[in-house]
């Protein structure tokens, strides 16, 4: 019965993984900030560089090479500029960036003055199962997609509230997609670690099970996005995009008559094969287990 479960986890685990990598466009959400205010004839907030450039780096995963060029071209509006090894996703922000910066006084910003000003403002964390800042490598520069490198800002003080709304989503998000990830990955460690069926592997099984029953499974850290970006970025995310594949499966699943025993971790199907399966992947499962 655990396998089941296994199986349902290996499905989730690449999911989990592509999710990490979703990035939040906080210019777009300056840029329309700035043109609510203008358009209900405010001021328009002005921006300094160093403002600017706060605004392109949180989220951002690129090494700090990579990004202080990017950033560079875009406040100098030519992202072309930028460094090629710039993702296609983190560069969809570029016009809305261009245009949430203003003007730069036509003095061009130099990927040096960038470079330190990152630095200042931002550090480079680690949101992988395997921990970037542990590893032999330099944690400003090092690219490995294992590590899944996410540049935070030290303080998300003195940004419009809209723009805080969506990086604190985004981050809250994304602490909870990495906490899930690692609470998947223990269990099928521990599966495939026991040989031979007895009390207390079970009971093991059993704990680690009900971690996994306690934490956000696939679609619920979408589905409590609270902001307008946050839902945007909701409905563009891998796992959301994957439960919408997925829907005509779980559909099929239902007619199975999948229930929960006990409001629990334990659901069965009619036709008796159980699967002790977590809140948040159990239709997964039952999917899998009808194919």
């Amino acid at each position: 019965a655990w396998w089941g479960m296994v199986r349902c986890c290996l499905q989730e685990l690449p999911l989990l993984e592509a999710e990490l990598d979703a990035r939040p466009d906080l210019a777009a959400e300056l840029a329309a900030f700035q043109l609510q205010q203008a358009a209900s004839g405010k001021k328009v907030l002005s921006l300094d560089t160093k403002y600017q450039v706060s605004v392109l780096v949180e989220g951002q995963s690129m090494t700090l090479t990579q990004l202080a060029q990017h950033i560079s071209g875009v406040l100098n509006g030519s992202s072309g500029a930028a460094d090629g090894a710039a993702s296609a996703v983190e560069g969809q922000a570029d016009t809305a960036a261009a245009a949430a910066a203003g003007s730069n006084s036509g003095v061009a910003v130099t990927a040096l003055a960038v470079r330190n000003i990152i630095q200042d403002v931002a550090s480079r964390k680690s949101y992988g199962l395997q921990d970037g800042l542990l590893a032999n490598v330099d944690a400003l520069e090092d690219g490995a997609q294992a590590h899944h490198w996410c540049w935070d800002l030290r303080t998300l003080t003195g940004l419009p509230k809209p723009v805080k709304q969506a990086a604190d989503a985004a981050r809250k998000q994304r602490k909870q997609v990495l906490e899930r990830l690692k609470a998947v990955s223990a269990y099928v460690k521990l599966v495939r670690s026991f040989t031979k069926p007895t009390k207390a592997a079970e009971a093991k099984l059993a704990k680690a099970a009900a971690k996994l029953a306690k934490l956000p499974g696939l679609g619920d850290v979408e589905a409590a996005a609270g902001t307008p970006a946050a839902a945007s970025a909701a409905r563009a995310s891998p796992v959301a995009m994957a439960a919408m594949v997925l829907a005509p499966g779980l559909q099929q699943a239902s007619t199975a008559k999948v229930s929960c025993l006990g409001g629990t971790t334990h659901c069965r199907v009619s036709y008796g094969s159980q699967c002790h399966v977590p809140r948040g992947c159990k239709e997964v499962a039952a999917a899998s287990i009808k194919q």
